[in-house]
């Protein structure tokens, strides 16, 4: 019943509800895709703001922000927090997002709707760049590990650890995760130079789209599955029956095995090199650099006068 759709003029981003093919304006959003991510319940939206520090000391802000569908209003849930990708559990009791904390580490966070922090944890070697609900107890995650190779796993939220690996790590430019009612895990992957959509369940995975150019921001309600396609014209919203979806080796999406034959894949068609001391490289030298706080306002100021007494 809801999309989403992002003018191109000189309109904001905009939540619009469709009904009986009648598109009505919910809200306009401070929203970029890029940077902040959301999702849309039944009752309530969830998506992040950018907010740079009131000092401009090279900080910036990512909060939290409920949005009601019916009355457009929305509520901010946090301050001065980091946070990115949220989601709604089914019950829309819950959010659950990627947080990025001072120590520079990346961590699985859940809030309630009022704001409060409910939990956070890390996974040890991975950045946690997605997260999404598959039940109250359990969540599927995109991760990167140290030398940048991204998987998709599925993380007990109690226990607080990697239960199963879905998706290998790889260099495969694995994104926007979504699950739907059915439990049916989509996301978007490389396969012979596309993006194309991809769908896992217990039957396996299987590949949902055949594009030409690329298929984008796949959603689901459980039968059908919508996705912005990239032809020649520009994105338009398209959809297929996820029935349609056919099965699919996941060894097909790491390895390389993904890359198409165009020059867009592989210009000089130079044969693949191995880097194997890339995690080594990872902590080589670790002693030499050590992390420093970001600057403040009196540091600041302390630096401008010594500048100017060297000066005088």
């Amino acid at each position: 019943e809801f999309r989403r759709v992002l003018f191109r003029s000189n309109s904001y981003p905009t939540l619009m509800r469709e009904r009986a093919g009648k598109a009505t304006k919910v809200r306009e959003l401070v929203f970029s895709s890029e940077l902040m991510g959301l999702h849309v319940g039944k009752t309530r939206a969830v998506y992040t703001e950018f907010l740079p520090d009131k000092r401009y000391l090279f900080k910036d802000y990512s909060d939290l922000v409920l949005l009601d569908l019916a009355s457009g209003m929305k509520k901010r849930l946090t301050s001065h927090e980091r946070l990115y990708n949220p989601s709604l559990n089914e019950q829309e009791t819950k959010i659950i997002a990627t947080e990025f904390k001072e120590d520079q580490t990346w961590a699985i966070a859940e809030f309630d709707l009022s704001g409060k922090r409910l939990q956070s944890f890390a996974l040890p070697d991975s950045k946690i760049a997605e997260v999404r609900y598959i039940d109250n107890d359990s969540a599927v995650a995109l991760l990167s590990n140290k030398i940048g190779q991204k998987s998709i796993v599925i993380v007990d939220l109690r226990e607080k650890k990697i239960v199963k690996t879905m998706v290998a790590p790889s260099r495969n430019l694995l994104n926007a995760l979504y699950v739907d009612k059915n439990k049916n895990l989509l996301f978007e992957a490389q396969y012979k130079g596309h993006n194309e959509i991809f769908r896992i369940n217990p039957d396996g995975i299987a590949r949902c789209t055949a594009t030409k150019l690329g298929a984008y921001t796949p959603s689901s309600d459980g039968v059908n599955l919508y996705y912005s396609n990239m032809d020649t014209y520009g994105s338009t919203i398209q959809s297929t029956p996820l029935s349609s979806c056919e099965k699919f080796d996941s060894a097909q999406l790491v390895d390389f095995k993904y890359l198409g034959n165009t020059p867009s894949d592989n210009y000089n068609s130079f044969p693949l090199q191995a880097f194997p001391e890339q995690d080594s490289l990872f902590t080589k030298n670790a002693e030499h650099y050590q992390p420093k706080p970001y600057g403040d306002f009196d540091t600041q100021l302390l630096r401008s006068e010594e500048h100017t007494s060297e000066l005088q």
